[in-house]
């Protein structure tokens, strides 16, 4: 069994206009080599690898409302301090800037060039504090804040983007030494111990260099998985003490598996694939928030699940009359046509987005197979 992981931290904090972010990249690669039963060394060993990538960001929204002076004012949860007194503190630079000015404009004193430019330029930086100091930010209205509150409720944002994927391959005959390799052959390649997910052409060429057992006895399925999972967290604070969390998330999932062996009678006969078979998954957050507020009653079956129920039949008749291949199939005495059953999945899945997004069940779209 060997395990090598690299990560690397994307320097967004060192870019100023984007230093309220960050990305995170990692990759992960496993392989592992699983010797024969020295009683059947002919069916081969097992070698299995796989690869996990990982992307992670966050987005600091408060931080980038900060950046600007008027919205953190506007977003402050306490009072500001009040405005420190000033005057004493103008008024002394004023009477500095007043003398520097003279000994410039007194023709008894007699200045170099370089020390009068030193003087003015002690001159100009003294009128922008004086500038500075004089100023005082306004008060921003209620109203204002609340606006700017609610415009600004999405404080932080995090997004993470995994994927794994696999394989197990039976059969294999070569030997392994150092880093899952015979070196005398490179086999099974640098590539499949690190993580490379191998197509049908890879996996005939290691027949074609016969590194996969051809024992006519040989069994073992090929076997092949792949998942992707993506998160995204968000926080929102529309007022003062109100946190809101969202939450979304979506996972596909898919398998593939064959049987790939010598079925001739022969030791040397050429390998062959049988039974493939593909299978999958896929699910999504759905926010259903027309009829997210509808009243409910738990002792009772909810007005939506029946709305639900009817839709079934509304489009069981619409995919029937959609399908050239149905148009001589007959309604069931339940109200069904033949193909598309109470419990078909291109009934079942517009019928409840139909139902619980409280639209018209003929105008939602239909499963693309």
């Amino acid at each position: 069994h060997q395990e090598a992981t690299i990560g690397y931290t994307f320097p967004l904090n060192k870019i100023p206009a984007l230093d309220w972010t960050s990305l995170r990249a990692s990759y992960v690669a496993q392989y592992d080599w699983i010797g024969a039963s020295l009683l059947a060394r002919e069916q081969g060993n097992t070698i299995t690898n796989g690869q996990t990538k990982n992307l992670t960001g966050e987005l600091k929204f408060e931080e980038l409302y900060n950046k600007s002076k008027f919205l953190k004012r506007a977003n402050a949860t306490t009072k500001p301090p009040p405005p420190p007194d000033n005057a004493p503190k103008v008024a002394g630079m004023v009477q500095q800037v007043d003398s520097l000015k003279k000994i410039i404009e007194n023709d008894k004193v007699k200045l170099a060039k370089k020390e009068r430019k030193k003087i003015k330029k002690k001159i100009r930086k003294l009128q922008r504090e004086i500038r500075k100091l004089s100023k005082q930010p306004a008060e921003i209205p209620g109203v204002v804040k609340g606006v700017v509150r609610l415009a600004t409720s999405l404080k932080q944002v995090q997004i993470q983007l995994t994927e794994n994927a696999g394989t197990e391959l039976p059969g294999y005959i070569d030997s392994t030494v150092l880093l899952g390799q015979n070196w005398r052959g490179l086999n099974p390649g640098f590539g499949f111990t690190f993580g490379y997910q191998p197509d049908t052409t890879w996996i005939n060429k290691a027949g074609n260099k016969n590194l996969l057992s051809r024992d006519t006895l040989f069994n073992s399925l090929i076997q092949q998985r792949y998942s992707q999972h993506l998160t995204v967290n968000a926080q929102l604070r529309p007022i003062r003490d109100l946190d809101i969390d969202v939450s979304l998330k979506k996972d596909f999932t898919k398998n593939y598996s064959e049987l790939y062996k010598n079925a001739s009678s022969s030791v040397n006969g050429p390998l062959e694939r049988f039974n493939p078979y593909a299978s999958g998954g896929f699910s999504i957050s759905y926010i259903s928030f027309q009829t997210l507020f509808t009243k409910f009653d738990p002792n009772v079956v909810s007005e939506t699940f029946k709305q639900f129920e009817l839709n079934r039949v509304i489009m069981s008749e619409k995919l029937q009359k959609l399908n050239p291949y149905a148009s001589g199939s007959t309604q069931n005495p339940d109200g069904y046509y033949e193909g598309y059953g109470r419990y078909a999945q291109d009934v079942l899945i517009p019928s409840f987005i139909a139902a619980y997004t409280n639209k018209d069940p003929l105008s939602v779209s239909l499963v693309k197979n």
